[in-house]
């Protein structure tokens, strides 16, 4: 069995770009992608709930 290497792949803007990551750096950018995927999410809710508060104010306002 060959060794095993890791790679971060990626997208900026319209253009593809892939970078060689050593193995003691995988562990921490899997945590760090793991984080930023979360943020994501965290994010995605923020932004639903503010949508719902302001459409709920808009619509108090109008009553």
């Amino acid at each position: 069995m060959g060794h095993s290497s890791y790679a971060l792949y990626g997208r900026k803007g319209k253009r593809r770009f892939s970078i060689y990551v050593p193995d003691e750096l995988a562990p921490e950018l899997e945590r760090a992608i793991q984080n930023g995927r979360h943020l994501q999410e965290v994010m995605m809710e923020a932004g639903r709930r503010y949508a719902l508060a302001l459409k709920n104010e808009r619509s108090r306002r109008q009553q």
